[in-house]
């Protein structure tokens, strides 16, 4: 029944009758007995209370509620695992996917935390998918909305209630009525918008602007950040009592780096941005070794990439040529005389293979002297952290760019 995680066609049925039953099922006076799968730990068992056969109409209807008993469970399950930003079995993403559950059916505010590229949006819809609510999920990125406009997008405005207002619009929150409102990175509100939002919370009513019709607000709030909005807050740039008002239910999302167990799960959810392409284990341990600055959202880049200009079938330890180059890679160590000298031997026009292998090869130096070497010469290089921007640096040449790679995957230097 189950082959790479995935449940098999449920085309088989057992039939069975009584003289097959084991003592239990002789006790509860089965007599004929159904049997077929739903998944690989679950079967469904049906008693026909009678000592005739199934019939064969019976036994088709059957596999077809077979079929469909496996797809609600796959969908379970893929609900349970939860994809992009909570996806894995590390205690992190299990607390996550608890709150989750938990918050979805309350109406209290609900405050996400997080790095850029955590996931956020993707926890604010799931808590809406889970919470059973019949409108929609409105995602409103604060940033990308003028501040002196937002008031306006929020809430709705009258025509005519401000230059260019050529027509009544509803705005944001009458648009995620009876659902949920996701106001994204909301530490760019203004103090005049943090106010109308903190009476949106506590009095479930709005204006629109240029109206003086107060209206219902039936809409659930998500708001995130990557701010310390405590900081904020000592700064007078956010009001405490709107802080107070979102923070009722926190989830703190933990950045990528802190849970590195969940990535192969991660990367087996993405296969599809390979375009077919397929990691070796190599190129997984470079994955998972890789601190991540950019989180889930700088995994999906590099594998995009990965996908797009890599060309061959199986992707190794070269996988680090699509890591973002905007982002500082750890160098070699402060006061390592060793690396300073191996540094300096390159630049006097010594080669990697002289200078760095043969060191290596003698264990006169270890893997992340090797790696710290490879990744200065990244970083120095200023190109877009593509291997072969490197080569120049180290004394290779473009000729022996494989027998580097080769070398870079076979020894796992990264």
């Amino acid at each position: 029944l189950k082959k790479n995680r995935e449940i098999a066609e449920v085309d088989c049925l057992i039939n069975l009758n009584g003289h097959c039953f084991s003592e239990s099922a002789l006790i509860l006076n089965i007599k004929q007995l159904m049997i077929f799968p739903v998944s690989a730990e679950l079967f469904f068992y049906l008693d026909s209370g009678s000592n005739e056969s199934f019939r064969e109409k019976e036994i088709i209807e059957l596999k077809t509620l077979g079929k469909i008993f496996s797809q609600l469970i796959k969908e379970i399950e893929r609900n349970e695992k939860s994809a992009e930003g909570i996806t894995g079995r590390s205690e992190e993403a299990e607390r996550i996917r608890s709150l989750v559950r938990k918050y979805a059916i309350v109406e209290e505010p609900v405050l996400l935390l997080g790095e850029t590229g955590v996931g956020k949006n993707r926890v604010a819809e799931l808590i809406h998918k889970y919470s059973g609510k019949k409108g929609d999920f409105v995602s409103v990125h604060t940033p990308g909305v003028a501040r002196e406009l937002f008031e306006s997008q929020l809430f709705g405005h009258r025509k005519g209630s401000f230059t260019g207002a050529t027509s009544d619009t509803t705005g944001f929150v009458a648009q995620a009525a009876g659902g949920t409102l996701f106001l994204d990175e909301i530490a760019e509100l203004s103090p005049d918008t943090q106010a109308k939002l903190l009476r949106l919370i506590d009095k479930k009513s709005y204006t629109r602007l240029g109206d003086s019709v107060e209206r219902r607000a039936d809409v659930r709030i998500i708001a995130a950040t990557n701010n310390d909005l405590r900081e904020l807050i000592a700064k007078k740039l956010f009001r405490e009592d709107l802080y107070f008002r979102l923070n009722v239910l926190p989830i703190v999302i933990p950045p990528l780096r802190e849970r590195r167990e969940d990535i192969p799960e991660l990367l087996a959810e993405c296969t599809s941005l390979l375009r077919k392409k397929k990691l070796n284990k190599a190129a997984i341990k470079v994955l998972v070794d890789y601190s991540w600055p950019g989180n889930i959202r700088e995994l999906h880049s590099v594998l995009t990439r990965a996908g797009i200009e890599y060309e061959g079938d199986e992707i190794g330890a070269e996988i680090a040529e699509f890591f973002e180059k905007d982002f500082p890679l750890p160098g070699v160590v402060p006061g390592n005389g060793k690396l300073d000298k191996i540094w300096q031997e390159l630049k006097d026009g010594g080669t990697f293979w002289e200078v760095v292998k043969n060191p290596f090869m003698k264990r006169n130096i270890c893997r992340e002297d090797v790696k710290s070497i490879v990744q200065r010469a990244l970083r120095e290089s200023r190109g877009k952290g593509y291997m072969k921007d490197c080569l120049p640096i180290l004394n290779i040449s473009s000729q022996e760019f494989k027998k580097f790679l080769d070398f870079i995957r076979d020894y796992h230097v990264l």
